[in-house]
């Protein structure tokens, strides 16, 4: 069965990243040896616009259309955020909770909860920079799947990654500042 791959939208900063092979080289750079679910979790998280907005209240179509832009690249930013507090939220239980008796995977959520939260401190400071405030982070309770021991933590911490690339992937064409990316 043949699939087709969708061109992501002209002018979009997924559409720069498909085609600018110094955009590539600086996101494969970005996301350095990490694996798929890795690199598709610190997409959004590169850097912040350098956009300053317009706060005079004068407005052209054309800046109607970046503030438009902006609003949007914020609502993503926010998504992104809120989807890194619950990831974050999820390996502090985990890691608070004593489940995780063997070594190598209490070493390795360790290492994800750091970048999930170097990822949180970066959606906080792009969300600022596109003008805007950071989303809140949500209240928790992921003890039903504590509760439920190391084989449904490890069951979900694969779930958590796999959505949070899905809804990156999900949203990323619709980027539009070059700079988020």
């Amino acid at each position: 069965m043949e699939q087709s791959v969708r061109e992501p939208a002209e002018g979009s900063a997924m559409h720069e990243l498909a085609h600018d092979p110094s955009s590539r080289k600086r996101f494969l750079k970005m996301v350095g040896g990490a694996g798929a679910a890795g690199a598709f979790s610190i997409f959004l998280a590169a850097c912040g616009s350098d956009d300053e907005s317009d706060t005079t209240g004068a407005s052209t179509s054309e800046d109607s259309g970046a503030a438009a832009s902006t609003k949007g690249d914020l609502a993503i930013v926010n998504y992104a955020l809120t989807l890194e507090y619950l990831e974050t939220a999820f390996y502090q239980d985990v890691l608070k909770s004593g489940q995780v008796t063997d070594p190598k995977i209490g070493a390795a959520a360790k290492m994800i909860l750091a970048n999930e939260q170097e990822h949180v401190a970066a959606l906080k400071a792009t969300a600022e920079k596109l003008g805007g405030p950071a989303a809140k982070k949500p209240k928790t309770d992921f003890s039903s799947v504590i509760d439920a021991g190391p084989d449904k933590i490890l069951e979900t911490a694969a779930t958590v990654e796999n959505l949070g690339a899905s809804a990156y992937l999900g949203q990323a064409d619709k980027i539009k500042s070059k700079e988020v990316l």
